[in-house]
């Protein structure tokens, strides 16, 4: 017997797909007058978000929902509302979404690294437990998201690195020294807002997003700049994180310590090519340098040969007198 799932799976989403789209655009003029982002939107925008989330569980259902434009909706929702509900229902289905190769790429282009790195970012969440389920599923969707090569750009402009790392620390990640441990956290251990159900899931996976970033030495050098190394040496040395988490802040680093060689190799071999490039250059000026003057000889020699042969020839005979 089908599920109640997979039953929905077969019937038309485009409807539920318009009222987050409504919702979004009804949540953007509210918010445009207010000055904020409202913290609240209807309860049929909610449900009809958390029924495409469902639904983006399935693999039967998700060509349906890409065709239907769901990511598109939810990613407007995201970026439209901070309404905790609606926003776990959106970030879980951006996520299920995202994890799906056929459709990733199409949820990168909907706008939705801008509104998952913004919620990374907003300082005001992660004070309530549904905040931390929304910020855990958001992180996961940018880790899935990063994994597509032609996205990581995108995400260097949106600034995600950034954004990751302002979540971990929201969350008790602080910084790493030989010195002095931990920085920003006490003895290694996740700060207060990790108290909350879900808090070490968030950690682990903005350091999952952070490790598949870091798979292209473009986007690793970014978060390196960012100060991502010391975030991720903390969170490996930290007494309560877990295996994978561990596992996602040590791949990190060892994939940005690989870029940094395939950098310097990189730099290493187009001094090499410049180098190269110059020498031919001064080689080729000396040649013409030796050309020169051997085409100055040869015509100053042309020209004495023709004064000896004027001097040989003798001279024309003086014209006859005029007849008497």
């Amino acid at each position: 017997m089908a599920s109640s799932a997979q039953l929905m799976g077969r019937v038309d989403v485009v409807p539920l797909v318009k009222v987050c789209n409504e919702g979004a655009e009804e949540a953007a003029a509210e918010g445009a007058d207010a000055g904020e982002l409202v913290r609240e939107v209807p309860t049929a925008v909610r449900d009809a978000a958390q029924s495409l989330a469902n639904l983006a569980r399935h693999s039967r259902s998700r060509i349906d929902l890409a065709h239907a434009g769901a990511a598109r909706a939810l990613a407007r929702l995201c970026a439209a509302c901070r309404d905790p509900v609606a926003l776990r229902a959106c970030a879980s289905g951006l996520a299920s979404l995202a994890c799906f190769e056929g459709i990733a790429a199409q949820v990168a282009d909907t706008g939705a690294i801008s509104a998952l790195s913004a919620m990374c970012a907003d300082e005001t969440a992660g004070a309530e437990a549904a905040d931390v389920v929304v910020l855990r599923n958001t992180a996961g969707a940018l880790a899935n998201l990063a994994l597509l090569p032609a996205a990581r750009a995108e995400m260097v402009a949106a600034g995600t690195p950034a954004a990751l790392l302002s979540l971990m620390r929201r969350f008790g990640i602080g910084a790493y020294t030989a010195e002095a441990g931990m920085l920003g956290a006490a003895a290694g251990a996740l700060g207060a807002g990790a108290a909350l159900d879900g808090g070490a899931g968030v950690v682990g996976n903005a350091a999952w997003a952070m490790r598949n970033l870091s798979l292209c030495p473009a986007t690793a050098a970014t978060a390196v700049a960012a100060g991502a190394v010391p975030a991720l040496l903390a969170l490996v040395v930290a007494d309560d994180m877990d295996d994978a988490a561990v596992a996602n802040a040590a791949g990190a680093l060892a994939a940005m310590s690989a870029a940094d060689d395939t950098s310097a190799a990189a730099a290493e071999k187009q001094q090499q090519q410049q180098q190269q490039q110059q020498q031919q250059q001064e080689h080729e000026h000396e040649q013409q340098a030796t050309v020169e003057p051997q085409g100055d000889q040869q015509q100053q020699e042309q020209q004495e040969q023709q004064e000896q042969q004027e001097q040989q020839e003798p001279p024309p005979p003086p014209p006859a007198p005029p007849p008497p």
